[in-house]
């Protein structure tokens, strides 16, 4: 059995990359929207005028280019008829290639001034729904906060974790089913890692879902998931662990003495310990062993009553 929280296998938090106020909101809470709709812009007044300036300065760049080149053609004519020194058809060269990187770094700050243009407009980033918007326009927001949250609903993850020897037993593509509010829901195992938690022993697995829309992120679920393997069990009442211990159970020996077994074990519906490794169908054990017991306490067998210490 698995247990956990359901999540999305997709969610963000969205903000502005640039500061400055709310001009529209294009989404309300609850909206469901495609990669790349737009979901808010800001006011663009002061950056629009900034990106038009920086493209007036590119026309100018580029005139003084044209007249740079017709320069340099000019000179170079005159040089290679004696008319101008050599010196002279150098430096119209040179003109043309100042010219010439004036308009580049004028393109390029028109390029950022574009890119800066853009950041007044937020975009989903892929398919979902709408779960957090602002209040309303008109606020002034710093860039990077977060203002909106679209999560992608369609395909849900199980992240939860199992015991070591619970975690031999599953096998990535296995099936998972769990109980929704209109029926059962068939899931896969999507992941089981080869690593232990080192504080809780347990081994990270995940499982995914396709929503049918009756799943929702956030809840609580209870999950089975069918094993590669079907293997031999020994059912015993979960009263024989020994009180203290999580794996403990006290074996009675032939020579009528305790002796401390530990065992692997998963645990029922009904709380029953479904024990796979640690004793064998023939070994005798105390049904409730006290706290104290301990390997080597000498022990009774009442045939009427059952084992005693």
């Amino acid at each position: 059995e698995l247990e956990g929280t359901l999540e999305a296998q997709q969610s963000a938090s969205l903000g502005f990359k640039v500061g400055g106020k709310i001009g529209s909101l294009r989404v309300r809470i609850g909206d469901q929207v495609k990669a790349g709709a737009l979901l808010a812009t800001l006011d663009a007044t002061e950056a629009g005028a900034q990106a038009a300036a920086v493209a007036a300065q590119v026309r100018a760049a580029e005139a003084q280019l044209a007249l740079a080149q017709d320069g340099e053609r000019r000179t170079q004519a005159l040089v290679q008829s004696g008319s101008f020194s050599e010196a002279s058809g150098v430096q119209s060269v040179q003109q043309r290639a100042l010219a010439l990187a004036q308009l580049d770094a004028v393109k390029a700050q028109h390029s950022l001034t574009r890119v800066a243009l853009g950041n007044h407009s937020l975009t989903a980033p892929f398919a979902g729904t709408v779960t957090k918007v602002p209040d309303g326009i008109g606020e002034v927001v710093a860039p990077g906060a977060s203002l909106f949250e679209v999560v992608d609903t369609r395909l849900l993850k199980l992240s939860t974790s199992v015991s070591e020897h619970d975690a031999n037993l599953l096998a990535t593509g296995a099936q998972v089913l769990l109980e929704g509010e209109r029926g059962q829901v068939v899931g896969r195992i999507s992941a089981v890692l080869g690593t232990v938690d080192p504080k809780t022993r347990r081994v990270p697995v995940e499982a995914a879902f396709e929503n049918p829309g009756q799943l929702r992120t956030g809840s609580f679920v209870r999950a089975r998931v069918h094993a590669k393997d079907e293997i031999d069990v020994l059912k015993l009442p979960h009263g024989t662990l020994r009180p203290g211990s999580q794996d403990e159970v006290m074996v009675v020996t032939a020579e009528g003495k305790l002796e401390a077994r530990h065992v692997v074990y998963a645990v029922d519906k009904d709380g029953t310990l479904l024990v796979r490794r640690g004793i064998a169908a023939t070994d005798k054990l105390l049904s409730a062993p006290k706290p104290e017991s301990k390997s080597g306490d000498v022990v009774t067998i009442d045939t009427a009553a059952g084992p005693k210490p």
